[in-house]
């Protein structure tokens, strides 16, 4: 008999044939009929308990939300914002728009009530707009710029802080 082909039933089982790792053919059993309702129940029960447990968790993690945004030059000539967090995220990830303008930002592990987005104000004459949201457990932070981006940019998670760091001469436009 060949691999994973089905053998005849004995005593009222199904039994398979399967192959171990030294290649011996062993007959494997199926779980008899009584049993599998309850093993069933014992799966969603686990699983349940198990989303119980997560939710739990995020319920008692403290609130994420911004509490600071500075647009500032470094010593190299590049632009940077900084994002101040109310307590570090539990990671992050980011991504840039296909027209280059538009950087999102997501934060894991943000505690607290859902809320819409809405405009942060702010001072670089660069950035359009930066505009932050919370849904579920994720904190989005949106910045829109006048321009396209040409060199890229870098985001740094420091503790508390994230950076967005544009290098000089980065923009078209």
């Amino acid at each position: 008999m060949g691999q994973g082909q089905r053998l005849p039933p004995a005593s009222g089982r199904r039994t398979f044939a399967c192959w171990r790792e030294d290649r011996a053919l062993s007959g494997v059993s199926a779980m008899p009929k009584p049993v599998r309702p309850l093993l069933l129940l014992g799966v969603c029960l686990w699983a349940a308990c198990g989303s119980l447990r997560e939710s739990a968790v995020e319920a008692r993690l403290p609130p994420l939300h911004l509490r600071q945004l500075l647009s500032v030059q470094t010593g190299e000539g590049d632009r940077a914002l900084l994002f101040r967090l109310s307590r570090p995220g539990a990671g992050l990830r980011h991504g840039l728009s296909r027209d280059g303008n538009r950087i999102e930002i997501e934060v894991f592990g943000a505690g607290g009530e859902d809320f819409p987005e809405r405009e942060v104000e702010q001072s670089d004459p660069q950035i359009r707009s930066v505009r932050v949201a919370k849904k579920g457990q994720t904190l989005r932070l949106t910045v829109e710029l006048r321009s396209q981006l040409v060199a890229g940019y870098e985001v740094q998670e420091m503790a508390d802080w994230i950076l967005i760091r544009f290098p000089s001469g980065n923009s078209r436009g």
